[in-house]
């Protein structure tokens, strides 16, 4: 069989724009915002909480609220790991050939993408957070569906607009 080569892309420091430190904030007010209502809530949360839920937001599968946490651990890891892996856009897998000319677009492109799906993937997670502690309370009885398709709805947005904008500045 064989193997085609990976070119080596070039290494080249991407700045963000003025709307890449927003997006950075608004992700790093999500993880505040989760660890806030966890810390805030922690002593009062029953013990039962859901922590799988059916294809209509009910609660389908209930545990012990060490999974509050273990949802947040897991909504800070992704944080942590996009953060990081936005420092490497060289690394990643492109739609075109990359050069030492369209490198700068196409890493920006990249890399902004990573930010907004950061962003969006904290926000649901600090909602399933919210609303678990809610369910465990008994303020709630579920998700609200339309909020799971409006965030997953989000996540293909944004990547269908970075696709066509990587698409055009090849």
């Amino acid at each position: 069989m064989l193997m085609r080569r990976r070119a080596i892309q070039p290494k080249i420091k991407v700045d963000p724009t003025s709307t890449d430190r927003v997006v950075d904030l608004a992700a790093l007010g999500g993880i505040i915002y989760g660890i806030a209502i966890v810390l805030l809530n922690w002593n009062q949360i029953p013990n039962r909480v859901p922590r799988h839920f059916d294809f209509w937001g009910r609660p389908d599968a209930w545990g012990a609220k060490t999974h509050i946490m273990y949802t947040l651990g897991f909504m800070v890891s992704l944080y942590v790991i996009l953060t990081v892996l936005n420092h490497f856009p060289h690394l990643f897998n492109y739609l075109v050939i990359i050069t030492e000319e369209n490198a700068p677009r196409q890493y920006a492109i990249a890399t902004s993408a990573i930010r907004w799906f950061k962003l969006e993937l904290v926000w649901f997670f600090a909602y399933l957070l919210w609303t678990s502690i809610n369910i465990s309370y008994g303020r709630s009885t579920r998700l609200d569906p339309w909020s799971v398709a409006i965030f997953f709805g989000a996540i293909v947005v944004t990547e269908i607009v970075l696709f066509v904008k990587s698409r055009r500045a090849r």
